[in-house]
């Protein structure tokens, strides 16, 4: 976690008293919470910000001098004029007022750049550091072997099996690898095995584990053409090449776990998905993930010569079913929004320089 510096701010000042004729102490201001204080070695002076004046030196000098009704024989001046961008200045209208007064409103466009300044390279900071984490995550699931990767996509299958009906339905199975026996021309690794199972579900859905991908019945109703399913496996497989599972079982530990898996702790990496594996009843894949699903799913039908209109097409009946449907809406409730997910791959299609002469996937329909 990033924690922000505290409130309490410190400018190099001078404070001078009228016992002390022209002497300067020579101290520090300090900007706390609710009060103006002056601290020293030898002298200390606290204003309540509400009691607070201030001006420009009389002298001609580029400094401040402040003052107080109350103990008119302090005079506090700094030549630090990055206090009028503090957040007490900023915030106080007693203050505010006063700076507007006498700098009209150039100081406080230069007090605006410097705090969205400081806001963009926190969020760079931020942004930065979550990407550092997702680079980490990929290399800890690199270091998994895949016959460790085979072991444990089986392990999870059979664990998820355990909770859902399974069909041996062989007319749709037969559907499913005559798809998947295209769709892997288009896979980064095109001997990568991927073993199909029919859920009895009534509800059009898809999810995959490593090395498994799981259909529901409702989903061979939803879809009226091969294209379509491809569209919807292309996207399974890209959960599957993208290492989605083991990705969020390793980040859900935590970046300390993740720096040290990242090094080249394979078997810590291991054990962690191992003993995690009861996530995966629970699973949501984060938006992030759902995102780069939909892009490796377009390459692969892409690569492997499918019509990638079919996977917009299905998205679009998806997005229609929840439309029509209140209790459809949780379909895709981790995914990015329906709609901004067709209007994505539409954006592909509109790109895509081959629109025709796809192969003809009529007879895996059959």
């Amino acid at each position: 976690m990033i924690r922000l510096k505290k409130d309490a701010s410190f400018y190099i000042a001078q404070a001078f008293n009228t016992s002390l004729g022209s002497e300067a102490i020579i101290g520090s201001i300090v900007c706390t919470q609710f009060t103006f204080r002056f601290e020293s070695e030898t002298a200390d002076v606290e204003i309540p910000y509400n009691q607070l004046t201030f001006q420009l030196d009389e002298d001609g000098d580029e400094r401040i001098c402040f003052y107080h009704a109350e103990q008119p024989e302090w005079t506090i001046c700094t030549a630090d004029f990055e206090i009028l961008t503090n957040r007490a200045f900023t915030t106080n209208s007693h203050l505010r007022h006063q700076v507007n007064v006498i700098f009209g409103r150039k100081a406080w466009r230069q007090a605006a750049i410097t705090t969205v300044a400081f806001l963009a390279i926190f969020l760079a900071v931020i942004c930065f550091a979550s990407w550092g984490i997702g680079q980490m995550v990929r290399a800890s699931v690199n270091h998994i072997s895949p016959a460790s990767e085979k072991e444990l996509g089986d392990t999870f299958a059979l664990e998820f099996k355990k909770q859902v009906p399974v069909s041996k339905d062989p007319k749709l199975m037969g559907q499913l690898n005559a798809l998947y026996a295209q769709l892997r021309r288009g896979l980064p690794d095109t001997n990568m095995a991927v073993e199909f199972h029919v859920v009895e579900m009534d509800l059009p859905n898809a999810f995959s584990l490593p090395g498994h991908v799981f259909v529901t019945r409702g989903l061979f109703d939803l879809v009226d053409t091969p294209d379509e399913m491809a569209g919807v496996l292309s996207h399974e497989l890209g959960h599957i090449t993208e290492k989605h599972v083991f990705r969020q079982i390793i980040s859900s530990q935590g970046p300390a776990y993740v720096l040290k898996t990242s090094l080249g702790d394979s078997h810590g990496t291991f054990a962690t998905i191992a003993e995690n594996s009861q996530m995966l009843l629970g699973l949501s894949f984060t938006r992030e993930y759902e995102r780069e699903a939909d892009e490796a799913g377009w390459k692969c039908l892409v690569a492997a010569n499918i019509n990638p209109h079919g996977f917009i097409e299905v998205m679009q009946k998806f997005l229609d079913l929840e439309t029509r449907e209140k209790h459809a809406a949780g379909i895709a409730s981790t995914h990015p929004p329906t709609e901004a997910r067709v209007r994505n791959l539409e954006a592909h299609w509109e790109k895509l320089k081959q629109k025709s002469g796809f192969v003809d996937l009529s007879e895996a329909a059959h």
